[in-house]
C-alpha cells in the first residue's frame, strides 16, 4: 500500500467530551458553499497562493489531485474567479482538494471528524529519500535518477507527462529531487522540513520567492526551535539555540 505511516481519524462527534482527536483539514482547506462533496463547504482558510498554482504544468496529472481549481454553487460548476460571487468569505483561488475527495464517512459538518487519514510517509516518499541521499554519494547516478522516473511514472496517469529525468549533473539533481518533492507532496506537510534541512528560507522567502515574503525571516535563528527553558536551566552544560 502507499501509505508506510499514517494518523488515523475516526468519524466519531466527540471523544473525551470534547473535540479531541477531530480531522479539520477538511474544512480548513474547503471551498465555502462549495456543493461538490456535500459537505455543506469548507471555510476557505488554507488557501494556497496562485504563484504556488500556477508552478504546476497543466499537464502534470498530480495539479489536478491536488487542487480544486472549480467548485459547485447551484448546481453549476463554477471557475475559482468567482468564487466570492457565491460567499464573499471564499477565496478566488485553487483550493487544496487532498482532504475532501473521499473523503469517506464524517460526524459532522463541514467534513470535521472525517475518516481521511494523514499520510506522514508514503512510498513515494521513500523513493525520493533514496534518490536524493544516492546523488550526495554518487553524484547523478542512474540508480538516483531511476527513482525518480519511479515516483514519475506512478505520476503519468497514462500520459506522457512528466518525462523521465536523465543525465543531470549532482547540483542539478538536487535541485530537481526538491522540487520533485515539492510537488508530489504537496500539503503533505513535508515542505518546512525541506526549506529548514536544505537552508533555503533566504531563497523561498524572499521578495521574489515562491513561497512569499516573510520580512520576519531570519537564517541565523528559524531553522531551529528554542530549546525548552526548562531544560537549559538543568543542564549548565546546554546552550540555547541562537536568536532565543
Amino acid at each position: 500500500q502507499e501509505p508506510l505511516f499514517a494518523i488515523d481519524f475516526q468519524a466519531i462527534r466527540n471523544i473525551n467530551q470534547s473535540d479531541d482527536g477531530t480531522d479539520y483539514a477538511p474544512p480548513l482547506t474547503g471551498i465555502r458553499s462549495d456543493e461538490q462533496y456535500d459537505l455543506g463547504g469548507g471555510w476557505s482558510v488554507a488557501v494556497p497562493s496562485l504563484e504556488v498554482f500556477d508552478t504546476w504544468d497543466d499537464r502534470d496529472y498530480r495539479k489536478t489531485v491536488s487542487f480544486d481549481a472549480t467548485g459547485i454553487f447551484n448546481g453549476i460548476v463554477e471557475p475559482y474567479t468567482v468564487f466570492t460571487d457565491f460567499n464573499t468569505r471564499a477565496v478566488n483561488r485553487p483550493h487544496i482538494a487532498k482532504y475532501t475527495r473521499f473523503i469517506g464517512a464524517t460526524a459532522n459538518g463541514n467534513g470535521r471528524a472525517s475518516e481521511t487519514n494523514y499520510a506522514t510517509m508514503r512510498y513515494a516518499e521513500v523513493l525520493l529519500i533514496a534518490a536524493e541521499a544516492l546523488n550526495e554519494i554518487n553524484g547523478g547516478s542512474e540508480e538516483a535518477h531511476q527513482y525518480v522516473n519511479r515516483v514519475r511514472a506512478r505520476a503519468r496517469n497514462g500520459s506522457d507527462f512528466p518525462a523521465d529525468a536523465s543525465g543531470l549533473s549532482q547540483d542539478d539533481f538536487r535541485t530537481m529531487v526538491l522540487e520533485e518533492r515539492r510537488l508530489e507532496l504537496a500539503f503533505e506537510f513535508k515542505r518546512w522540513y525541506d526549506i529548514a534541512r536544505r537552508e533555503m528560507g533566504t531563497q523561498v522567502f524572499g521578495s521574489t520567492g515562491l513561497e512569499g515574503l516573510k520580512a520576519n525571516f531570519d537564517p541565523t535563528r528559524d531553522y531551529l526551535l528554542p530549546i525548552p527553558n526548562e531544560e537549559v536551566l538543568r543542564n549548565p552544560n546546554l546552550s540555547q539555540n541562537d536568536g532565543y
